[in-house]
């Protein structure tokens, strides 16, 4: 019985993510179904590794100037960009809390460009133990999932500067060109309509983005 179940949610998920990439409805898609998943951890470790394509596109759509934080869990804690604007004699700025756990500066590289593209006041780089931390080469399996999740909708138009900082034996497991992006956003769609299909079953659902 779960055989059978299991098959038609793989052929369900297949047929979807096949309309994905082939129809306008694509967009549509994205948004209100592979997001989710993503935000949520169920498809990458670390869901807020895939917020700040969202984030970037919020700032740059304020007209107001932005300071932006960059760094580890040890930022993402310490900067609470609603009390920093509360309490600043400044008017006119906001201040952005863009710290992922786990993060390290090689990471970070790839979303440096798209940062810089939307011209912040101020870029507040952190510096600490993660700043030096050493690297294996090539990477472990979850770094490069971490790495391919900020790949995963970086810009088109962006700058690719970090390019000349990866290792190059990291290269091969990196989507960096458009077909390898192409191949890792129909493999997110497939596991998030299984998923989908799977909470409408009653299996356990990821973490409520809300909270």
């Amino acid at each position: 019985m779960d055989t059978d179940l299991d098959f038609k949610k793989w052929w369900m998920a297949s047929i979807i993510s096949l309309i994905l990439v082939l129809t306008p409805s694509s967009i549509f898609i994205e948004e209100i179904i592979i997001k989710p998943e993503l935000h949520d951890g169920s498809i990458v470790e670390l869901g807020r590794y895939t917020f700040v394509y969202d984030a970037i596109e919020h700032i740059e759509e304020q007209d107001t100037s932005s300071v932006i934080s960059i760094g580890s869990s040890k930022i993402r804690e310490a900067f609470n960009g609603e009390e920093i604007k509360k309490n600043s004699a400044t008017r006119g700025v906001d201040f952005y809390n863009l710290g992922l756990a786990a993060d390290l500066p090689y990471f970070r590289s790839i979303q440096i460009e798209p940062i810089l593209d939307i011209k912040p006041e101020l870029l507040i780089i952190e510096i600490g133990p993660n700043s030096f931390s050493q690297l294996k080469s090539p990477l472990r399996i979850q770094d490069f999932d971490r790495m391919n999740a900020l790949l995963y909708n970086r810009p088109i138009n962006s700058g690719d500067f970090y390019h000349n900082i990866l290792d190059p034996n990291d290269i091969s497991n990196l989507n960096l060109n458009w077909n390898e992006r192409l191949i890792s956003r129909t493999d997110a769609s497939f596991e998030a309509f299984e998923l989908t299909i799977g909470e409408l079953v009653g299996e356990d659902e990821g973490w409520d983005c809300d909270n």
